[in-house]
């Protein structure tokens, strides 16, 4: 397995990362916020090689992962969206793999204005359908920027019971 050294089974992310950097590969990104860092980090990393993308990633928790393509911020990443936006402006590709829907929701109230682009989310449905994770994001993309302005799909992974869900928002600046 790629980066093993980086994987942990209760991450959940062993099929999101490789996608993650294949989205990457596509869509090439300039700029990229990851909020929890982790096996994916690696992927990421890797996709942005001999690019000139900058990648700033968020986890309250150390990092393994070493890169010079990344930029390290071992905090909490409530209440720190003014001073990533002033350093480095927007981002056009966001990665959100962290904790409760809470946080969720702490999120999008306070980084939506940063985002320009695609929003991905991990963990949003189970085999029952929606988790609170989907609604707080449903809920609040509808109130902050209407439900014309963006397309939803979610993707669940059908061989897990647990984080079993990847969510790809698409901003749509035109309409």
């Amino acid at each position: 397995m790629k980066h093993s050294e980086y994987y942990e089974e209760k991450q959940g992310t062993k099929y999101v990362a490789p996608m993650l950097y294949d989205l990457i590969k596509m869509i090439k990104p300039k700029s990229i916020l990851e909020v929890g860092a982790g096996y994916t980090t690696a992927f990421i990393c890797d996709a942005i090689e001999n690019t000139e993308t900058k990648f700033v990633s968020i986890d309250d928790y150390p990092t393994k992962f070493k890169h010079d393509k990344l930029t390290f911020i071992n905090k909490r990443f409530q209440n720190l969206s003014k001073t990533i936006h002033n350093q480095y402006g927007g981002f056009d590709f966001v990665w959100f793999d962290a904790g409760t829907s809470q946080d969720y929701a702490e999120f999008i109230n306070e980084y939506i204005f940063m985002c320009t682009n695609y929003i991905l989310f991990h963990n949003t449905l189970n085999k029952n359908g929606p988790n609170m994770n989907y609604i707080v994001i449903k809920t609040l993309l509808d109130e902050f920027i209407g439900k014309q302005k963006y397309e939803m799909i979610n993707i669940l992974e059908s061989n897990k019971d647990d984080q079993c869900s990847l969510c790809l928002i698409k901003l749509n600046k035109f309409i």
